[in-house]
């Protein structure tokens, strides 16, 4: 699905992606520092062309390229498999470019979360990351992510709404959420 608004945090903001971004998106997936977590994808441009516009017309997912206020593109990251019925979604397809600001993890994390829980209403994010993938487990576990299961390929996550208000305290220098009160209209969105 295609999201009109950006949501937009105190460094950065999430806009949804557009087949101009292909090129963009194919260059982080096909990057091997990158990648070595990833799915295999194909490196055709087209296809990635073809993936956005497919992507972008998929009820029940949003795909966004992180960028900077001034548009400076730093990563992207993507909540699927909304599940409105039991409260669910999950979030991943996450990359970042290796000299983007150190900030630009934590703010894209606190702003998916706003729209999973504030903006759609949901109650559960769900995530899966590849074993091998230490720093990713490492900074997830550090916020209280929930293990739910384990194998040797992955490891799935769950993260409940009433854990966000503690993690926006956690990580009070990296947006300007307020820390009591309604988050529902903080970012423009209905």
């Amino acid at each position: 699905m295609f999201l009109q608004e950006l949501i937009v945090g105190k460094h950065i903001q999430l806009r949804s992606s557009s087949e101009a971004d292909a090129a963009f998106i194919l260059a982080l997936r096909l990057d091997p520092t990158l990648n070595q977590y990833l799915n295999p994808t194909p490196p055709e441009l087209s296809l990635q062309e073809e993936w956005i516009r497919k992507a972008s017309a998929r009820a029940g997912e949003y795909n966004f390229v992180i960028e900077t206020k001034t548009g400076e593109r730093l990563g992207v990251v993507s909540i699927y498999q909304i599940d409105d019925a039991v409260g669910t979604f999950n979030w991943g397809r996450w990359i970042i470019k290796p000299d983007a600001p150190m900030y630009t993890a934590i703010e894209s994390t606190l702003l998916i979360y706003y729209l999973g829980f504030i903006v759609l209403g949901l109650e559960t994010a769900l995530s899966e990351v590849r074993t091998g993938n230490k720093t990713v487990i490492r900074f997830h576990q550090s916020y209280g992510v929930q293990i739910l299961s384990e194998d040797e390929l992955e490891i799935r996550y769950s993260y409940e709404r009433a854990q966000f208000p503690a993690l926006l305290k956690k990580f009070r220098g990296y947006h300007e959420f307020p820390l009591d009160g309604d988050l529902g209209h903080f970012v423009g969105l209905p």
